[in-house]
């Protein structure tokens, strides 16, 4: 498995991804946006040309954001989204050096995606009501500290 950060010929197999995992999938415009964009990155995970997963967070000031992680069905439990979310922490603490915290907002009730999280260093710290639509449900808050 390969990480990179993701280029315009990846964003197709990232919507595609997208639309099997999320019940609001972002276009491949969006993801592109973001491709270009210096408060955006995307990483991939890569087994020669197929992708496996990706994530996309956003760098605000002393804050990053992990917007998307997504992973595809037959891939899942090998250590992709670990992967993905050590090298989102690791890039973020080598070159955006003024990142001192990462959050991220998850559905209350996606069990698997929270015990991920919280193996990865992630703590919960809040909860904001009837967040998600499609279907309506909570999201939780988690946050990790860049040392």
């Amino acid at each position: 498995m390969k990480l990179k950060t993701v280029s315009d010929s990846d964003c197709i197999k990232i919507a595609t991804l997208e639309a099997q995992v999320f019940s609001d999938p972002w276009s491949e415009e969006s993801i592109k946006d973001n491709v270009h964009s210096d408060n955006y990155l995307v990483m991939g995970a890569f087994e020669d040309e197929d992708l496996l997963g990706y994530v996309i967070y956003m760098l605000l000031s002393e804050e990053a954001e992990l917007l998307r992680i997504a992973v595809k069905e037959e891939a899942r439990n090998k250590g992709v989204a670990t992967s993905l979310l050590d090298v989102m922490r690791n890039k973020t603490r080598e070159e955006v050096k003024e990142v001192k915290s990462l959050f991220l907002e998850v559905r209350e009730n996606n069990t698997a995606a929270r015990k991920l999280y919280e193996k990865t260093g992630f703590v919960e710290v809040g909860m904001r009501k009837n967040y998600y639509s499609n279907p309506t449900e909570n999201a939780v808050l988690y946050k990790m500290e860049i040392d």
